[in-house]
């Protein structure tokens, strides 16, 4: 059963339903260390963010990870939406050298992406569904 999710931008999201992302940051956020959670879009996500993102990881990823990104089309009813779940663990050690200053990080593993994205409250954070 999922009880929890966190809400995260739109390119990040994306990043972590591929697979391609697979840490976040839970700093100064009371978690339990280990569980399934659902993943948010946070409600912020546009298409002009869309493709900043697109452009920004044609220069970052590699190229198998950025030919599966998807289009808009395929995203842009995230946004406010729960569009995923996945296990995850918490530790103080970010993977895949995505480590961005911050001491303590779940790991993300078995994520699923939802064929439908359905409706959450809040835009930021970790929140008890």
């Amino acid at each position: 059963m999922i009880t929890s999710a966190f809400t995260c931008t739109g390119p990040y999201a994306v990043l972590i339903m591929l697979g391609i992302k697979q840490v976040e940051n839970r700093n100064m956020m009371p978690v339990p260390k280990k569980g399934r959670c659902a993943v948010g879009c946070s409600k912020s996500f546009c298409k002009e963010e869309f493709g900043e993102f697109v452009r920004w990881a044609s220069a970052n990823l590699a190229v198998e990870d950025f030919e599966r990104l998807p289009s808009w089309g395929d995203v842009k009813d995230w946004p406010g939406k729960i569009v995923g779940c996945c296990d995850y663990e918490a530790g103080t050690d970010a993977a895949k050298g995505w480590n961005e200053g911050y001491p303590y990080w779940w790991t993300l593993s078995e994520v699923v992406s939802f064929d439908t994205p359905i409706p959450c409250r809040g835009n930021v954070g970790m929140w008890q569904m």
